[in-house]
Protein backbone atom coordinates (compact mmCIF):
# COMPACT_ATOMS: atom_id res chain seq x y z
CA UNK A 1 0.00 0.00 0.00
CA UNK A 2 1.47 3.72 -1.13
CA UNK A 3 -0.66 6.44 0.51
CA UNK A 4 0.08 9.46 -1.49
CA UNK A 5 4.08 8.83 -1.82
CA UNK A 6 4.29 9.78 2.15
CA UNK A 7 2.93 6.51 3.71
CA UNK A 8 3.88 2.83 2.38
CA UNK A 9 3.73 -0.35 4.10
CA UNK A 10 3.57 -4.31 2.82
CA UNK A 11 3.09 -7.37 4.64
CA UNK A 12 0.66 -9.86 5.96
CA UNK A 13 -2.83 -8.74 7.35
CA UNK A 14 -5.91 -10.09 8.73
CA UNK A 15 -8.92 -8.55 10.22
CA UNK A 16 -11.59 -10.18 11.76
CA UNK A 17 -15.09 -9.41 13.93
CA UNK A 18 -16.50 -11.76 16.22
CA UNK A 19 -18.35 -11.58 19.56
CA UNK A 20 -16.27 -13.18 22.80
CA UNK A 21 -16.52 -13.13 26.22
CA UNK A 22 -13.42 -11.73 27.86
CA UNK A 23 -11.79 -11.69 31.45
CA UNK A 24 -11.00 -8.17 33.47
CA UNK A 25 -8.42 -7.37 35.31
CA UNK A 26 -11.20 -7.93 38.64
CA UNK A 27 -11.56 -11.38 37.46
CA UNK A 28 -15.02 -10.40 35.80
CA UNK A 29 -16.14 -11.59 32.74
CA UNK A 30 -18.10 -9.71 30.36
CA UNK A 31 -19.59 -10.79 26.85
CA UNK A 32 -18.07 -8.43 23.98
CA UNK A 33 -18.05 -7.97 20.23
CA UNK A 34 -14.75 -7.14 19.02
CA UNK A 35 -12.66 -6.45 16.17
CA UNK A 36 -9.24 -7.69 15.43
CA UNK A 37 -6.26 -6.22 13.36
CA UNK A 38 -3.47 -7.65 12.79
CA UNK A 39 -0.01 -8.01 10.89
CA UNK A 40 2.60 -10.30 10.35
CA UNK A 41 6.70 -9.48 8.18
CA UNK A 42 5.24 -5.83 7.94
CA UNK A 43 7.71 -3.05 6.81
CA UNK A 44 6.69 0.73 6.93
CA UNK A 45 8.06 4.21 5.95
CA UNK A 46 6.99 6.95 6.56
CA UNK A 47 8.50 10.12 5.40
CA UNK A 48 9.88 11.56 1.79
CA UNK A 49 10.75 10.08 -1.02
CA UNK A 50 10.43 6.87 0.01
CA UNK A 51 11.46 3.74 -1.57
CA UNK A 52 14.55 5.63 -3.42
CA UNK A 53 17.92 6.86 -2.22
CA UNK A 54 16.85 10.27 -1.34
CA UNK A 55 14.42 8.40 1.48
CA UNK A 56 13.92 11.07 4.84
CA UNK A 57 11.73 9.27 7.21
CA UNK A 58 10.81 6.82 9.61
CA UNK A 59 11.18 3.15 8.71
CA UNK A 60 10.44 0.27 10.47
CA UNK A 61 10.84 -3.71 9.45
CA UNK A 62 10.11 -7.06 10.41
CA UNK A 63 6.91 -5.86 12.41
CA UNK A 64 4.49 -7.94 13.91
CA UNK A 65 1.16 -6.76 15.58
CA UNK A 66 -2.07 -7.23 17.13
CA UNK A 67 -4.57 -4.74 17.70
CA UNK A 68 -8.37 -5.63 19.51
CA UNK A 69 -11.16 -3.14 20.09
CA UNK A 70 -13.88 -4.81 22.33
CA UNK A 71 -17.26 -3.26 23.31
CA UNK A 72 -19.41 -4.56 26.47
CA UNK A 73 -22.87 -6.36 24.53
CA UNK A 74 -24.71 -5.36 27.84
CA UNK A 75 -24.84 -4.13 30.86
CA UNK A 76 -22.71 -0.64 31.34
CA UNK A 77 -21.31 -0.91 27.49
CA UNK A 78 -17.74 0.37 28.24
CA UNK A 79 -14.81 0.05 25.76
CA UNK A 80 -11.92 -1.46 26.22
CA UNK A 81 -8.55 -1.38 23.49
CA UNK A 82 -4.93 -3.35 23.29
CA UNK A 83 -2.12 -3.46 21.31
CA UNK A 84 0.84 -5.55 20.92
CA UNK A 85 3.63 -4.53 18.63
CA UNK A 86 7.03 -5.84 17.86
CA UNK A 87 9.54 -4.42 15.43
CA UNK A 88 13.01 -6.03 14.53
CA UNK A 89 14.25 -2.48 13.47
CA UNK A 90 12.86 1.01 13.80
CA UNK A 91 15.27 3.60 11.96
CA UNK A 92 15.40 7.37 11.54
CA UNK A 93 16.33 7.76 7.43
CA UNK A 94 18.52 9.72 5.87
CA UNK A 95 18.34 13.79 6.58
CA UNK A 96 21.66 14.20 8.95
CA UNK A 97 24.96 13.39 7.46
CA UNK A 98 26.86 10.80 10.64
CA UNK A 99 23.77 10.44 12.38
CA UNK A 100 22.33 7.24 12.64
CA UNK A 101 19.10 6.67 14.97
CA UNK A 102 17.53 2.87 15.34
CA UNK A 103 16.51 0.69 18.10
CA UNK A 104 16.59 -2.73 17.51
CA UNK A 105 13.79 -5.46 19.12
CA UNK A 106 11.11 -2.84 20.03
CA UNK A 107 7.65 -3.76 21.71
CA UNK A 108 4.87 -1.56 22.78
CA UNK A 109 2.19 -3.10 24.59
CA UNK A 110 -0.65 -0.55 25.27
CA UNK A 111 -4.06 -1.78 27.17
CA UNK A 112 -6.60 0.25 27.89
CA UNK A 113 -10.04 0.26 29.61
CA UNK A 114 -13.17 1.71 31.50
CA UNK A 115 -12.11 2.87 34.98
CA UNK A 116 -9.83 0.96 36.82
CA UNK A 117 -10.37 -2.10 34.54
CA UNK A 118 -8.45 -3.45 31.73
CA UNK A 119 -8.61 -7.08 29.81
CA UNK A 120 -6.78 -9.53 31.23
CA UNK A 121 -4.58 -11.62 29.11
CA UNK A 122 -2.25 -13.09 31.64
CA UNK A 123 -3.75 -16.83 30.68
CA UNK A 124 -2.61 -16.00 27.36
CA UNK A 125 0.58 -14.73 27.61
Amino acid sequence: VDAFGFFQVSGGFAMAKASDTITLSDDSEIDVDLLTLGGSGVDAFAGLNGNTSDALGLELSDVDFGLAFFNEIDGASRSFTSLRATAGQVAFTGGVDDLTVESNNLTVEINRGEGNLVADFSENA
